[in-house]
């Protein structure tokens, strides 16, 4: 629903009478650096800057990107009052453009003046550029799921359906499936020295029987699988164990503790939520599977 807002906003000076060819200065937010204003909404026609009140106070249209400083004076050059910030990124919420003036808390996400995505790691955050001020601003991205319709450029990050992370080797990569792809793609971690290469199994496939450092991806979208942990493991031992097609609700995955306990328990464990990707290390000290 929207709010109605005047249009054809008159203003007034101290007196209480129309500011007949006043002036509205508009400033990018916190600085004295001119912002360009249109007097259409597809920023097609410029405004001057300062915007001229016509002869009873009024303003003409006035459309501009983000937020910005507004400085009211009369003809004279008198100020009347200056406001900042004004527009729709006043309203601070997630993603909104950085505003000096506004005061951070953590958590608090922001784009910044390098077009970039940063988190407030501290609260009390204001008047830190968050390109210059890593004691007050962290940059963040988002993970991608890898998708064949998209392009990606040489350098971009995926995760694919392995659950591990990507990097493309070329240009307009489309279409490569990163984990049967090496010469589109190549792991972002040298993983060799934690796990094995990936194994696929399913239903026809079980029981599946697991070793150190397997990586076990599992599909179960015509039946469930069972996998069996290590009977004999060492301390550090691991297994990775991931439903790759997202069908564990309807198919559960047992995993088999084989006379261990996992977690201090003495059950097997149920993967039963779409898409999981578990790690279970064995912690000798506990003597027990550690699940993460």
């Amino acid at each position: 629903m929207s709010r109605f807002v005047n249009p054809r906003p008159q203003f007034f000076d101290a007196d209480g009478e129309p500011l007949v060819l006043g002036k509205l200065f508009v400033f990018e937010p916190g600085t004295v650096t001119p912002k360009d204003t249109f007097t259409d909404v597809n920023e097609t026609t410029s405004n001057s800057n300062p915007v001229l009140l016509d002869g009873s106070g009024r303003a003409p249209n006035i459309f501009y990107g983000g937020s910005a400083r507004l400085v009211l004076t009369a003809e004279d050059d008198t100020q009347i009052w200056d406001v900042d910030p004004v527009g729709a990124d006043a309203l601070v919420g997630p993603f909104s453009t950085w505003i000096p003036q506004f005061t951070y808390s953590v958590g608090d996400i922001v784009v910044a003046s390098d077009g970039l995505i940063y988190r407030s790691i501290v609260n009390g955050n204001q008047n830190n550029d968050p390109p210059t001020s890593p004691q007050a601003w962290e940059n963040i991205e988002f993970i991608q799921i890898w998708n064949p319709n998209v392009i990606y450029p040489l350098g971009a990050t995926v995760r694919a359906s392995d659950f591990l992370f990507y990097r493309s080797l070329i240009n307009n990569n489309q279409g490569n499936d990163p984990v049967t792809s090496p010469n589109e793609w190549g792991d972002v971690v040298d993983i060799t020295a934690f796990w094995s290469a990936a194994r696929f199994v399913s239903d026809t496939d079980s029981p599946v029987t697991a070793v150190n450092t397997d990586r076990i991806n599992v599909d179960v979208s015509v039946g469930a699988c069972e996998v069996i942990l290590p009977l004999a493991p060492a301390d550090g031992y691991r297994v990775r164990i991931a439903d790759i097609l997202r069908n564990s609700v309807t198919n559960n995955i047992t995993v088999n503790r084989n006379g261990n306990t996992i977690d201090s328990n003495a059950e097997n464990f149920i993967i039963d939520l779409n898409g999981l990707s578990l790690d279970f290390e064995f912690d000798a000290a506990a003597n027990t599977w550690r699940l993460s």
